[in-house]
């Protein structure tokens, strides 16, 4: 699980308050199609007799797949877990081995057979242990076996985009104990995993230096928003791509008071800790003007508010300080009728999905 940053030098603005309206809403479904641009990946082939449009569609799928081939892990046994409740697990590991879980990409490696259990928790839990010092690099998970010695290591996906060969990283694991943390070493890292030695349960994750520049594997989420009657109101977020960063959201969500639907939800996109505009078509009233990709644990996650007088079909674009277009959505009319209930998140390397 990789991740992409970014390019403006943010040291300061990292300590000032995001712009633009605090989030609300209860996070249902999304299944739309994005297109999301990698800036690493470049196409210098486009011909001239492609129309603007599909010419820019070409250059998108072509990064996205140059990016996917950077980021594929290694081939491990897959296990299905039992989901105990919303964001929590368990999967009976059947012997010795090395399995991934379907639906958190986390991996174990076992000794013998084994019942793991795991939830996803909110980095904003612990954000007191991160301090100035240090910035998320994936979701952080609290796992459990009955008999620990049983659990050999544990690879956690990371968000960060590991696209360009030598590309040097320097991660850690933050290790809570109660009212303590540890930063743990590593054992090793690919370009989707971070690989830790287990040695004791307890809440952990992976962690990345904060001054350490580096592109994340992002998400753009949508939301309507259903008190406007005569007129069309879309929020957009921007998020890393992370069942941790989705379940602070939805916890922020739900508890706002809003009536905002969830209805689209990207994938593919590379952010950066730089600041960002969204433009559209037709144009839109969009507030607030910039807003700051941010991947340090926040209360509230600023949004983008785009309000439209006619009903869709909508085209959104977002585009970095140098306005390098990072990602594009249609939102048809189907699209924002569409109504569908929360349900679990399945993240894997390159792809987000909505699973029922």
């Amino acid at each position: 699980m990789p991740k992409s940053d970014d390019t403006l030098d943010i040291s300061d603005l990292i300590d000032q308050p995001l712009p633009g309206p605090s989030l609300a809403e209860d996070t249902a479904s999304m299944p739309v199609v994005d297109r999301c641009e990698e800036e690493h990946c470049s196409d210098s082939d486009a011909s001239a007799e492609i129309d603007e449009d599909d010419e820019e569609e070409m250059h998108v799928k072509s990064q996205r797949e140059k990016c996917k081939a950077a980021q594929q892990s290694p081939e491990y046994e897959k296990v299905t877990p039992r989901e105990i409740s919303k964001w929590s697990f368990e999967v009976q590991l059947e012997g010795e081995g090395t399995y991934e879980c379907s639906a958190t990409g986390l991996v174990f490696e076992v000794s013998e057979q084994a019942l793991v259990r795991y939830s996803v928790l909110s980095w904003s839990e612990f954000s007191e242990f991160l301090e100035d010092s240090w910035k998320p690099a994936g979701s952080i998970y609290d796992v459990d076996v009955e008999d620990p010695s049983l659990l050999k290591f544990i690879h956690f996906p990371h968000s960060l985009c590991l696209d360009e060969s030598g590309h040097e990283m320097s991660f850690s694991v933050l290790h809570v104990n109660g009212s303590d943390a540890n930063i743990d070493p590593t054992v090793d890292y690919t370009a989707s995993h971070v690989k830790w030695r287990v040695s004791s349960l307890s809440p952990t994750g992976p962690i990345i230096p904060r001054p350490q520049h580096v592109k994340h594997d992002g998400a753009v989420l949508l939301y309507k928003d259903q008190d406007y009657q005569e007129k069309f109101c879309l929020h957009v977020i921007l998020a890393l791509n992370s069942h941790s960063e989705f379940k602070a959201i939805e916890e922020q969500v739900r508890s706002s008071g809003k009536n905002l639907m969830s209805i689209y939800k990207s994938v593919d996109c590379t952010l950066e800790g730089t600041v960002y505009h969204l433009t559209s078509k037709p144009e839109g009233e969009i507030t607030p003007p910039h807003l700051e990709f941010r991947t340090q644990p926040v209360a509230s996650k600023g949004f983008f508010e785009a309000i439209f007088d006619q009903p869709p079909t909508f085209e959104l674009f977002l585009k970095d300080s140098d306005s390098v277009q990072k990602w594009t959505a249609k939102i048809t009319k189907v699209d924002w009728e569409r109504k569908e209930e929360p349900g679990s998140r399945k993240i894997t390397k390159g792809i987000t999905s909505h699973v029922s």
